[in-house]
């Protein structure tokens, strides 16, 4: 059975993502802190660039950059839905096909 996916809740979407965003950044940021130490300097380069000179604890690495990146999650999740649910209008959706098992 083919079903159409006209519109995407903006807020369940930008929860997911930022939700993911935070979850998936935590173990980079440890290794990354693991790696380089605390005493060297650290830049985080995207679309944002960020470098800290001093030292940094581990609570404010490993709490800091996963917040960021769910922010951005959540930001990038709002537009991306409210974009396709604008060009659903006019493009139809895209098509699923379900099954029952």
């Amino acid at each position: 059975m083919n079903k159409r996916l006209k519109k995407i809740s903006p807020r369940d979407l930008a929860l997911l993502l930022g939700v993911v965003g935070f979850i998936a950044t935590i173990p980079i940021v440890i290794f990354a802190f693991l790696a380089i130490g605390p005493g060297r300097t650290v830049n985080m380069s995207g679309f944002v660039t960020l470098t800290f000179k001093d030292k940094l604890s581990p609570i404010e690495l490993v709490l800091a950059f996963p917040m960021l990146n769910a922010i951005a999650g959540a930001i990038s999740g709002l537009i991306s839905a409210w974009l396709y649910n604008f060009l659903a209008r006019f493009l139809g959706g895209i098509t699923i096909r379900l099954e029952d098992e």
